[in-house]
Parts: structure tokens; C-alpha cells; sequence
């Protein structure tokens, strides 16, 4: 453990601007070591520190971590949707801030390292829309966060929060949720929302 005291200086140094998200070559890097079996070893005395926390086969995260760009890290075409984006835009009232939901093209992922959890629910290419760009992360806009939401929750998702009575529909654009829904291709779902906009006084 000679370099441990070095090594902890570097996570501390860099956690705020890698937000606190370390992919291996990140560590390799910032380690400048040559020998791979080195770094492996320098970072499993991390571990043992409580600095680092494996994550995923090749992604180290810090106490402080952001789960937004954890999961832009994970899969850097998925973007943050769902409760954690509703919340933000006071949507729904709140969303544990350990668990981070997101939208990814093809097959459900699902990371948890406790007490972290990012999950990935697939769509087909169609769907991946009505998300930003911004400082490193994509993200729903909230009309498009709450299409997801009951999208999934008719596929039997359940989320931390109640869809009947937690949503402010008030603060949710009607207009914008009209023109994504042309492009849903499953007209009972569309047919669903309409009548969820009608009977909020949104339609």
C-alpha cells in the first residue's frame, strides 16, 4: 500500500470534476502506471480505503457520485427520464436520489452496487426521443419523461411515487405532449394518455 496516501489525495483532487465517475483508463491515467496489475491492485487498496466502490466491471465511483453521468458513462446514448426528471420539474413531489431511471435503445439494463441503482429500460429506436443535451448528459424534457413513465408502467414498471395521484399535470405541457405522441406507433397508448390529458383537464 505504498502509494495509497498519493492515491487518495488523487480521488479527492479529481472526484468533483469526474463527478465522481472513474472509468479504469481514467485511473490508469491519473495513476500513470505502466503495469496494468499494479493499477488493479492500487485501486483494490482504494476499495479497502472507502474511497472507491466498483460499480461495474471497468466503472469506480466515489461517495459523491452523480448518477446522471454514471449512467452517461454506463451507456453514453441513453439519457435521464422518468421520476428522477419529474421531479426535478417539480412534476412529481419527490425521487430518491440513490436511484437514477433512463431510456436506452435495445435491452433492459439494470446496474445496482447498494446503495446505488441506475436502470436502463430499452425501446426501439423510434422512442429515443424528446431529450436534451446538456453539460455532458442527456436528458427527457419532461413531457417526454412523463411518456416514458406510463409507457413502462403499462409493461408492469413500478416507480417510488403513485401516477394517480403524485402527478402535477398543471405543470406539463399539453401542446408538446400531443406532438409526441404521433410518434407512438401502439394507438391503445395513445388512446390511454389522451384520456389520462382529458380527465386532468390537460386535453
Amino acid at each position: 500500500m505504498k502509494n495509497i496516501i498519493h492515491d487518495i489525495q488523487l480521488i479527492k483532487q479529481f472526484a468533483t470534476p469526474l463527478r465522481g465517475v472513474f472509468l479504469i483508463s481514467d485511473l490508469i491515467q491519473l495513476m500513470a502506471e505502466p503495469h496494468k496489475t499494479a493499477v488493479y491492485r492500487r485501486i483494490a487498496d482504494l476499495e479497502e480505503a472507502g474511497l472507491l466502490v466498483r460499480f461495474i466491471k471497468g466503472v469506480y465511483v466515489s461517495d459523491d457520485v452523480d448518477l446522471a453521468t454514471l449512467n452517461q458513462k454506463i451507456c453514453s446514448e441513453s439519457y435521464v427520464s422518468f421520476g428522477t426528471v419529474l421531479a426535478e420539474h417539480q412534476i412529481i413531489p419527490a425521487h430518491p436520489l440513490q436511484t437514477l431511471d433512463a431510456v436506452k435503445s435495445g435491452k433492459t439494463r439494470i446496474h445496482e452496487t447498494r446503495p446505488w441503482r441506475v436502470r436502463q429500460f430499452g425501446v426501439a429506436s423510434h422512442l429515443m426521443f424528446g431529450f436534451e443535451h446538456a453539460q455532458g448528459i442527456n436528458r427527457a424534457t419532461p413531457e417526454k419523461a412523463l411518456l416514458d413513465t406510463f409507457y413502462f408502467h403499462l409493461h408492469g414498471v413500478t416507480f417510488p411515487f403513485d401516477l394517480k395521484r403524485d402527478i402535477r399535470w398543471k405543470r406539463v405541457d399539453r401542446d408538446i405532449l400531443h406532438v409526441y405522441l404521433q410518434e407512438y406507433r401502439n394507438p391503445k397508448f395513445v388512446v390511454y394518455i389522451e384520456g389520462l390529458m382529458k380527465s386532468s383537464g390537460l386535453a
